[in-house]
C-alpha cells in the first residue's frame, strides 16, 4: 500500500502549536503539523531526522486533536 506524501502547512488564523523540535536535546522551535496522519508525519520525520540529531514531538493537547469536517 503506497500512502500519499504527508507535508505540514502554514494555516492562516490558527496560532496553536502542535509539535516542538529539538536538536541535540535543546528545543529550537514549534511546528505546525499536517491536518490529518499528523501522528504519521512525527513518527517518518524522526524516523528521517534523528541521524542529524532532530527529534519532533506533538504537544500532549493536540496530540490526539483531529481538525473539524468543513
Amino acid at each position: 500500500m503506497t500512502l500519499p506524501p504527508i507535508s505540514s502547512s502554514n494555516r492562516i488564523g490558527d496560532s496553536r502549536c502542535d509539535a516542538v523540535l529539538a536538536s541535540q536535546d535543546r528545543c529550537t522551535g514549534p511546528v505546525r503539523l499536517p491536518i490529518s496522519r499528523a501522528s504519521d508525519f512525527v513518527d517518518q520525520f524522526n524516523r528521517t531526522y534523528q541521524s542529524v540529531g532532530l527529534k519532533l514531538t506533538a504537544n500532549k493537547a493536540t496530540a490526539n486533536w483531529q481538525h473539524p469536517s468543513p
